[in-house]
């Protein structure tokens, strides 16, 4: 950060150097790799830290170990609760507090360790300044070097220039960013929970479906209403069968074409839509910008979108899938992708979109997905795959109920949107003394 920046800032300011504590290794870099060798790790003794547990926040993660001997020679590396740790390889300038309750242990090579004066810098307020975009992360772009990955030095971070309110405003700054923190860490268990319970209701629901009054079935109190199936025991009424028992009798799984028919020459700046994994892992089908002229197009409408199709993608992140609704531009699926186009008199789109990310289909794909590196699925693997089909009523009450939860989900991601986005605003006004605070 220039001088004419800081000026910008009520703040005095210092120098990481001159906030560190006044005794030799306030400021200290991990052990060089030769002092610390991968054959030296183990499962148990004095644990090693690395980048992993900084940009978590976690520090009970990791199962590196060192014997007492090698923590004995790498003592200057130890880290005591309170200092700042702060990754300095790839993933640079991410900080963390170290607790009071983790294991004993030392940094590895790719952390940095800073002990703040007491009398002038509360280690909390640092760890948000240094790892925050404004202060610390504008200067550690600047100044971080390497051309493959990016990298800090120790001589780097001494130089790294950061605000000094008076102790008292330091202090009530972290309290007002850790209660926002706390309200996304509330926000983010309810998530976790809404998602938990729409999967074991998604798992009840295509075990045991609804009667006639919108209930679960019962299997224990109503045997007679279940049949067996190569899936387990589900309803009478359902019928089992491979995918095609939901799409139309022609074209109703289309992969995309062969990889020379729509190629990155092809593209231009208008026409039809190329549609991808981008738009499916995405959720999106207005995201993305490649297109065909009419001419190419035309030799493709065998793999045009229509409404009601359902995406899913091929390759790296599998099995992911998207509805196309309105509105949408006329265009082609592209080979990452395999288009299933349901018949209305069988298949309630929602549900089937339900019942394709739903554990009883995954299950099945993680076992007939090709591939070494990158899992892959093509049309012939989704038509092995083994469906259930409930009359087209009750597909659209199970789907409707599923709806609403994920309806419940997506209100709660745009609160936990909303969350994050206050407390980077909050940062930005707290940390650069926009707004100020008394202690």
């Amino acid at each position: 950060m220039s001088k004419s920046d800081i000026t910008t800032f009520p703040f005095p300011w210092a120098t990481i150097e001159e906030i560190a504590a006044p005794r030799l290794g306030a400021i200290k870099i991990g052990p060089f790799g030769s002092q610390l060798k991968k054959e030296e790790l183990s499962q148990q003794g004095y644990k090693v830290y690395g980048q992993e547990n900084v940009i978590a926040d976690d520090f009970s993660i990791g199962d590196r170990h060192v014997d007492v001997h090698k923590f004995a020679q790498l003592q200057s590396c130890r880290l005591s609760p309170g200092d700042i740790v702060l990754t300095m390889m790839g993933t640079v300038g991410h900080c963390a507090v170290f607790p009071a309750d983790a294991e004993d242990g030392i940094m590895d090579s790719h952390l940095l360790r800073i002990q703040v004066n007491p009398e002038m810098a509360d280690q909390n307020f640092m760890a948000l300044v240094i790892g925050s975009e404004e202060v610390g992360g504008r200067q550690i772009t600047r100044m971080s070097h390497g051309s493959i990955m990016s990298g800090l030095s120790s001589s780097i971070v001494r130089r790294l220039r950061v605000p000094l309110p008076p102790l008292p405003e330091q202090r009530r700054i972290v309290e007002i960013l850790d209660a926002a923190d706390e309200a996304i860490r509330q926000a983010e268990r309810l998530m976790a929970k809404l998602r938990a319970a729409k999967a074991g209701l998604l798992a009840d629901l295509l075990t045991r479906g609804l009667d006639k009054h919108g209930h679960l079935r019962d299997p224990q109190a109503h045997p007679e209403q279940f049949k067996d199936s190569p899936l387990g025991r589900i309803p009478k009424e359902w019928e089992v069968g491979d995918v095609s028992i939901f799409l139309q009798k022609y074209d109703g799984i289309k992969p995309g074409p062969f990889g020379s028919s729509i190629t990155k020459s092809m593209y231009t700046s208008e026409g039809y839509r190329v549609y991808g994994q981008e738009q499916v892992i995405a959720g999106s089908l207005s995201v993305g910008d490649y297109y065909i002229p009419q001419s190419r197009y035309l030799g493709l409408q065998s793999f045009a979108v229509q409404k009601g199709d359902l995406l899913i993608s091929l390759v790296g992140t599998i099995g992911q899938v998207l509805v196309v609704r309105p509105p949408f531009e006329s265009g082609v699926i592209n080979p990452r992708l395999v288009r299933l186009r349901p018949d209305p008199a069988q298949c309630d789109v929602e549900f089937l979109k339900h019942l394709l990310v739903s554990a009883m289909v995954r299950s099945q794909l993680a076992q007939v997905a090709q591939g070494g590196t990158m899992p892959v699925l093509s049309g012939i693997v989704l038509r092995r795959l083994t469906l259930v089909r409930p009359p087209l009523k009750e597909q659209s009450c199970i789907a409707a109920i599923l709806d609403a939860y994920d309806a419940r989900i997506r209100a709660e991601e745009a609160m936990l949107a909303k969350l994050r986005q206050v407390k980077r605003g909050l940062m930005d006004d707290l940390l650069t003394g926009q707004v100020r605070v008394g202690g």
